[in-house]
C-alpha cells in the first residue's frame, strides 16, 4: 500500500497490485499494475478504531462510577440491617435493597464482560457447574419480570445431578440478556 501526499490535496491511500503480463506462449512480456484508491476505507477503519477506543473508555468510567454508589448502597443497607430494633418489614425492605444493589453490580460486571467478549479479551470455558445454583439464579433474574404479570416460576432440579457439564464463565453465573 502506498500513502500518497500532494501539496494541493489531502493524503490518499492507494493499494497497488502488480502482476505479470504474459504472451500467448506464457512468456512474461511486461508488468501490469492495478491501482485502487482505498482512502475512504482507511478513514473508516481509523474512525472505527477511534470509536471503539472511546466506547471502551466510556464503559470503564461508567462502570466505575456505577460500582462505587452501589457499594455504598449495599454497605449502608447491611449496616441498617444490624439494628437490633429493626422490625421484620423494614428488614425485608433492606434485604430487597441489598439484593437489588447486588443485581445492579452484576449487570455492570456483565457490561464490562460483554465489552471484553466483543474485543476478544474474554473466553468462556466449559466446566462442570452446579445446575441447581444456575436454575435458582435464573429464576431470581426472571422473577422481577414475572411478578407484575402474575406469572409463577417453579423448578424441580432435585433429581438432576448436582453438577453437570455446561458452558459457564469463571464466576459460574447466568447471563441476563
Amino acid at each position: 500500500m502506498l500513502e500518497l501526499e500532494r501539496e494541493s490535496a489531502a493524503a490518499r491511500w492507494l493499494q497497488v497490485t502488480c502482476f505479470a503480463v504474459r504472451s500467448e506462449r506464457r512468456d512474461i512480456i511486461g508488468l501490469g499494475a492495478l491501482v485502487t484508491d482505498i482512502t475512504e476505507r482507511k478513514r473508516a477503519e481509523h474512525e472505527l478504531r477511534d470509536g471503539l477506543a472511546l466506547r471502551e473508555q466510556v464503559l470503564a468510567v461508567v462502570s466505575h462510577d456505577l460500582r462505587s454508589p452501589l457499594h455504598v448502597i449495599d454497605a449502608t443497607a447491611t449496616l441498617l440491617m444490624n439494628d437490633a430494633e429493626l422490625d421484620a418489614e423494614r428488614s425485608r425492605r433492606l434485604d430487597v435493597i441489598r439484593r437489588s444493589a447486588s443485581r445492579m453490580r452484576r449487570l455492570v460486571d456483565d457490561l464490562v464482560t460483554a465489552a471484553k467478549v466483543r474485543l476478544g479479551l474474554f473466553a468462556l470455558e466449559i466446566a462442570p457447574v452446579p445446575v441447581a445454583h444456575l436454575v435458582a439464579e435464573a429464576i431470581e433474574l426472571s422473577q422481577p419480570i414475572a411478578d407484575p404479570l402474575a406469572i409463577g416460576i417453579a423448578s424441580d432440579v432435585g433429581s438432576a445431578p448436582s453438577r453437570s457439564p455446561a458452558i459457564a464463565d469463571a464466576r459460574c453465573r447466568c447471563w441476563s440478556t
